[in-house]
């Protein structure tokens, strides 16, 4: 043995090494090894999983956004329609009280003109009446009471009536023409 080495030594320690690093390996190294794996394997599925929620959450988003803005554009089309709907209703309405309160109007013009007419006839045949009866009271009596009657109405008497008077005092007997109105 040159240079005091002992081979035999070194390889028993290097045999011992071998053992221990068998050992260490198996009970120590494998179930470590396998342990991390399994924890790295869950910790990447959990991002992964993680991943695909985002994805999912960020499609739906997405989806979600497109159906509110086809819900507000229908529901602007709504509005804008029954709106439209309204207006025309309500200019439909308006007309037909246009035309009910035309109708009324005409129906009053009618009636208040065939009131006057009514009324204007009546008028006139009690003027007719009252004028005939005023003649033949005029002829029955004498002129002081027709003068008496003109002074109870509050008319003062005319000239032409002084005239009638002197040419009725001249021909009592002639008869006089009735009012025509």
């Amino acid at each position: 043995m040159p240079l005091n080495i002992n081979w035999l030594q070194i390889l028993l320690h290097l045999f011992n090494f071998l053992i221990l690093f068998l050992i260490l390996y198996l009970t120590v190294y494998e179930p470590v090894f396998k342990f991390m794996q399994k924890r790295r394997d869950k910790y990447q599925a959990m991002q992964d999983e993680a991943a695909e929620f985002k994805a999912q959450k960020a499609k739906l988003e997405a989806e979600y956004a497109q159906q509110h803005a086809l819900v507000q554009a229908k529901l602007a089309e709504d509005k804008a329609q029954a709106q439209k709907d309204l207006e025309a209703a309500k200019a439909q309405v308006l007309q037909e009280a246009k035309e009910e309160a035309e109708k009324i109007l005409a129906q009053a013009r009618k009636d208040a003109q065939m009131d006057r007419d009514k009324l204007m006839h009546t008028a006139q045949h009690e003027l007719r009446n009252l004028v005939v009866n005023s003649r033949k009271a005029m002829a029955s009596r004498d002129m002081d009471s027709y003068e008496q009657f003109l002074a109870t109405v509050g008319i003062e008497p005319s000239p032409e009536v002084a005239d009638s008077k002197s040419s009725q005092a001249k021909s009592p007997s002639q008869p006089q023409a009735d009012y025509k109105g």
